[in-house]
């Protein structure tokens, strides 16, 4: 049914909704990678958290998903993996990529854009 209305309301709210669930998780990301203090088991284990919400930021909102392939881009992967070396770096990473899906949560308000503004917000805090 999605890909047949790829601009609908319903495909985009289940999307997103999709999307929101898995940025739950963030907080729980972070605080394991901060436990982390082998520099080669840090970077193995942060590429595949920066390359999800990367992932996430270019899924949020895009009607393309139903359509087309929607990947990040190699470069940005390639940054990804070379800049990743410590927390400080990865915490850089992730509150860019967190400001990038606040900007495309829908002005409309329902109650899954409220909770995706909360989450973002809640976000936020741990990088304070």
């Amino acid at each position: 049914q999605f890909h047949q209305d790829p601009n609908g309301q319903q495909s985009l709210e289940c999307l997103n909704h999709m999307v929101m669930d898995s940025f739950s998780h963030l907080s729980d990301v972070i605080q394991y990678l901060r436990l982390i203090k082998h520099p080669k088991i840090f970077e193995f284990c942060a590429i595949p958290q920066l390359m999800a919400i990367a992932t996430l930021v270019q899924l949020y909102n895009n009607p393309l998903v139903f359509t087309s392939v929607v990947k990040i881009r190699k470069g940005l992967a390639c940054k990804l993996m070379l800049n990743c070396s410590d927390i400080k770096q990865v915490e850089y990473y992730f509150s860019l990529f967190i400001s990038k899906i606040e900007k495309k949560i829908p002005k409309y308000s329902n109650i899954n854009n409220k909770q995706m503004q909360e989450l973002i917000n809640k976000s936020k805090q741990l990088f304070n």
